[in-house]
């Protein structure tokens, strides 16, 4: 998989170059990679005509995502993140004025809301999937804020919260909802199908980015990473050692890659993968089982990708 080699919508495009002006966290092989990544999730149920739409816009609302992640878990920003989760929501009051916001941020991360949402909304099924997006969002964006709540409190750290906050950060749902926008053939009565699917692929989904950042996100001092959260809840280090001055981060690295617990995860993802699919939903008018089918490439993509993203 040649990364350097992809392009991007120019339209896209503007937006990342700007960012890289404006924020500057992330390099562009992380758009990139993303790209490449939206075809293999892309429901069957989206004609060829209308796929490259969808995954634009996939890659505009993961650029917003990114930009509220960011806050939550680099920057540990809440005065920023409490504005910005706004923005999605006509009836919040999004304020760059706000004393504890930083302005060029929020400004940036509205004008990606805003070219999302323009665009979106000229999708053939905007008006009949948009409250159902507008819902799983919301899940998303509870999700990055429970990132920042271990980030900010890490001994409510525990597996429970991570498997179930911590999924709903893949976006996985609202990235659905956004290709049901443009499937105009897809059946309403497979939708409880879709979605029993999708919540058990954004899992793979979570094992996979966590599998493939954690080590990353240590040295940036995040703790989030499922990975981590394990190795608390099973003994191998307190949350104090976790957090304190005792261990450099390549230290806390070696120990829990010395506990075995990233295999652990590596060994559930296949549990998972193969439980899935040996009892995918009947549906007619999408391809579940290409679907998750996908998620095996994806999952190949995250470990081709670690230390890049």
């Amino acid at each position: 998989m040649d990364i350097d080699a992809v392009t991007l919508p120019p339209a896209v495009e503007n937006l990342t170059t700007r960012y890289q002006t404006v924020i500057g966290e992330r390099d562009e092989y992380i758009w990139k990679w993303l790209y490449e990544v939206f075809p293999h999730i892309c429901l069957s149920s989206v004609p060829g005509q209308n796929t490259e739409a969808a995954r634009k816009q996939k890659l505009l609302l993961t650029l917003f995502v990114t930009l509220l992640d960011d806050l939550a878990d680099l920057h540990h920003d809440k005065g920023t993140f409490d504005q910005a989760r706004k923005i999605p929501f006509p009836s919040a009051d999004s304020s760059p004025d706000h004393p504890d916001c930083d302005r060029e941020y929020l400004e940036f991360t509205q004008r990606v809301w805003d070219q999302f949402y323009e665009s979106l909304e000229r999708a053939p099924r905007f008006d009949e999937f948009e409250r159902l997006f507008y819902y799983d969002f919301r899940q998303a964006i509870n999700a990055m804020e429970y990132s920042w709540l271990l980030n900010t409190f890490p001994h409510v750290m525990n597996m429970r919260g991570s498997n179930t906050y911590g999924p709903h950060n893949m976006v996985m749902f609202s990235y659905a909802d956004i290709d049901l926008m443009y499937a105009p053939e897809f059946d309403c009565e497979d939708l409880s199908a879709l979605r029993e699917t999708v919540w058990d692929a954004q899992k793979l989904a979570r094992i996979g980015n966590w599998v493939s950042t954690w080590e990353r996100e240590l040295h940036e001092g995040d703790y989030t990473a499922g990975v981590v959260s394990k190795t608390i809840s099973d003994g191998y280090l307190t949350v104090d050692e976790l957090v304190g001055d005792e261990y450099s981060p390549e230290e806390l690295i070696d120990q829990i890659h010395d506990a075995g617990i990233e295999d652990q995860f590596h060994d559930e993802w296949a549990r998972q993968y193969a439980e899935l699919m040996g009892g995918i939903p009947v549906a007619e008018s999408v391809d579940l089982r290409e679907y998750v089918r996908g998620m095996e490439t994806v999952y190949g993509f995250h470990l081709e990708s670690r230390g890049q993203k």
